[in-house]
């Protein structure tokens, strides 16, 4: 009896450590459960603060960048219309000159031009002397013709009275040596 006394307090016992064993276990397992929730909400809260913070920072990084990129597009535009307005104001340097160039070419145009209708002027004059000049030249040439035929023909009138009169002078002059009876040789 006292064996199995033995035994039923063995087994009564090695029950009792087991049910306190499987409390300890169970205990142990709870709070290994419960140190695991507890570990894995901090985990988690971590990872939210971790997510939270590197939001955060993604935000300031965006935000820094598009500052950065705000800072960069208006240095750029002033660049750009620095740029600008020095091709500007090169383009209207160089379209002023041009056209000052432009208005002296026209100055000399006009100068050759005044120039050129001034010969045009003095040798339209000129012609225009030299054709009263030749138009007068003819007319005396007409003129001259004119006397030369007058000339001729009065030379001609004079000739034949001078033969009328030379044929006269010798009818005069045999009538007077009729008259006389001497030849012309004999009154000398």
């Amino acid at each position: 009896m006292e064996v199995i006394v033995g035994i039923v307090g063995a087994i009564l016992g090695a029950a009792v450590a087991w049910f306190f064993g499987q409390k300890a276990n169970d205990k142990r397992k709870g709070e290994a459960d419960k140190e695991a929730d507890r570990t894995i909400t901090e985990a988690r809260e971590s990872a939210q603060r971790i997510k939270r913070e590197a939001e955060i920072q993604a935000k300031r990084s965006i935000k820094d960048a598009e500052l950065k990129n705000e800072r960069i597009k208006k240095n750029k535009i002033l660049e750009a219309k620095e740029k600008y307005i020095r091709f500007k104001s090169k383009f209207e340097s160089d379209t002023n000159q041009r056209r000052q160039e432009i208005k002296e070419e026209e100055l000399k145009i006009k100068e050759k031009w005044g120039e050129f209708k001034a010969k045009e002027q003095s040798i339209k004059s000129k012609l225009e002397n030299a054709q009263a000049k030749f138009a007068e030249a003819e007319r005396k040439n007409e003129e001259i013709d004119s006397i030369r035929q007058n000339l001729t023909k009065q030379l001609e009138i004079v000739a034949r009275k001078k033969e009328n009169l030379e044929k006269a002078n010798e009818i005069h002059v045999r009538a007077l040596e009729k008259v006389a009876k001497l030849t012309e040789q004999e009154a000398k």
